[in-house]
């Protein structure tokens, strides 16, 4: 026999090969399943999905059209930086704001297991520009439903602070800093598949002649880079 995953939201006929809501409605066609942990951090099972095809990530959209649950229907993020440019040969601060829709969380950076996926930030900074000092905050332990132990997550709002140091030789300029952050969003019942969004990190590079004005002092004005 073939055995049945049971999901709150959708189940898996695995003899079709079909993705069929509980009233019978046809979601999407074949994927192919891979265990990625337990309860509300790593999904009981997780798509490995084309992203090519748009249609495969269906299920989990919650909208018509196709596309993985992302920024605007679960995580978002914006990024806020300590002055308004930098001069070669030093560097300013910068947070990435992490906001999670509310009755949903997202595991730390910082799991309590292993198999869970972690929320990160990946760098792809530009020739001549660095990332330093990333700090993730701590995690929150909540208990859910579905987990014996509590859990390491985040909920609400999400600060990731990080310096952007920029090279001597840097030309005077705008640059970008691509940031790519993932994550899993989960509520009491459901976790979704693993996503991944990318947030742009505009960085001008200011000529000797030009002092960095301080911007967003609320955020950055008593902490610190150690």
């Amino acid at each position: 026999m073939c055995n049945r995953t049971a999901f709150p939201v959708i189940v898996l006929l695995c003899t079709c090969g079909l993705l069929v809501h509980p009233g019978g409605e046809i979601l999407s066609r074949t994927m192919h399943w891979s265990s990625r942990g337990v309860g509300g951090g790593g999904s009981f099972y997780s798509p490995n999905i084309n992203p090519a095809n748009s249609d495969e990530f269906s299920p989990f959209t919650g909208r018509e059209g196709g596309g993985v649950l992302g920024r605007e229907e679960y995580v978002s993020a914006t990024a806020k930086l300590s002055h308004d440019g930098v001069h070669g040969g030093s560097y300013f601060r910068a947070a990435l704001l992490v906001t999670v829709r509310k009755g949903w969380h997202i595991n730390s950076a910082s799991p309590s297991d292993e198999n869970l996926i972690a929320t990160s930030a990946a760098f792809f900074p530009p020739p001549g520009l660095g990332v330093t000092g990333v700090r993730y905050p701590r995690g929150e332990a909540k208990r859910f439903a579905f987990s014996d132990t509590p859990l390491d997550v985040y909920e609400g709002s999400v600060v990731i602070l990080l310096r952007i140091t920029a090279a001597t030789e840097m030309k005077p300029g705008t640059y970008t800093l691509p940031v790519d952050i993932s994550y899993q969003a989960c509520n009491n019942d459901v976790c979704l598949a693993p996503a991944t969004f990318r947030v742009v990190i505009p960085v001008q590079v200011l000529s000797p002649d030009v002092t960095p004005t301080p911007v967003n002092q609320g955020l950055f004005g008593g902490s610190t880079d150690e």
